[in-house]
C-alpha cells in the first residue's frame, strides 16, 4: 500500500494536482509511514499550493525521516527553496549550505547564490557560482546559472561569453 501511495502521489504531481497530493497525504499517513518521500511530496506541493509555511514544515519534517546523506541534501536545498519564497534568506543560506556540505548541486549552488543577490551580497554571490564552476567545469547547469547570474548584474558581455561557451557544449 506505501509503495502505491508514493507512486500515486508523485504521479499526481507530474500532473500538477496538488491539492490531490495534499488529500492523498494527511498528517497521520505522514506520522503513520515516517517516509522522507511522502513528506516532500506534500510539502513540494504546498509549495506550488502558496502555503509556504506548511511546506517547510513538511520540508524539515522530511528533513527529520532520512538518513541518508544525499536524501537530507534533498529536504535542505528544498528546505532552502521554500525559505527563499518566505523571504527568510539568512535560514535559507543556512539550509543551502548543509545541503552542499552533504553533496554539491547546481541547483543548490543557484538558490544559494539568489539567496545571497536577495540581501544585496553580489559578491558573495559570485564566489558561490565560481566555486562550483571551479569543482565542476564542464557542468551545463552551473554554466547557464552563472550566466544567468551575470545578466542579472547587468555583465552582458560576459554573460555572452557564456552563452558561447555552452552553444559549444551542445
Amino acid at each position: 500500500m506505501y509503495h502505491d501511495l508514493y507512486q500515486e502521489t508523485s504521479r499526481q504531481m507530474k500532473n500538477h494536482a496538488w491539492e490531490e497530493v495534499e488529500i492523498a497525504l494527511p498528517d497521520g499517513t505522514l506520522e503513520e509511514k515516517k517516509d522522507w518521500r511522502l513528506y516532500w511530496n506534500r510539502g513540494w506541493s504546498r509549495f506550488h499550493l502558496d502555503r509556504q509555511e506548511e511546506a517547510l514544515a513538511d520540508m524539515l519534517g522530511a528533513l527529520k525521516h532520512t538518513q541518508e546523506s544525499k536524501d537530507r541534501a534533498t529536504c535542505l536545498t528544498f528546505a532552502g527553496i521554500v525559505g527563499l519564497a518566505l523571504g527568510r534568506y539568512e535560514a535559507s543560506v543556512n539550509y543551502f549550505m548543509q545541503s552542499l556540505s552533504l553533496e554539491d548541486r547546481a541547483m543548490t549552488r543557484k538558490h544559494l547564490a539568489l539567496a545571497y543577490q536577495e540581501q544585496g551580497a553580489t559578491e558573495a554571490a559570485e564566489r558561490i557560482h565560481q566555486a562550483g564552476l571551479k569543482k565542476y567545469p564542464k557542468d551545463r547547469e552551473r554554466l547557464a546559472a552563472y550566466g544567468d547570474f551575470l545578466l542579472d548584474q547587468g555583465r552582458i558581455e560576459e554573460a555572452l561569453e557564456i552563452q558561447g561557451q555552452l552553444k559549444g557544449k551542445s
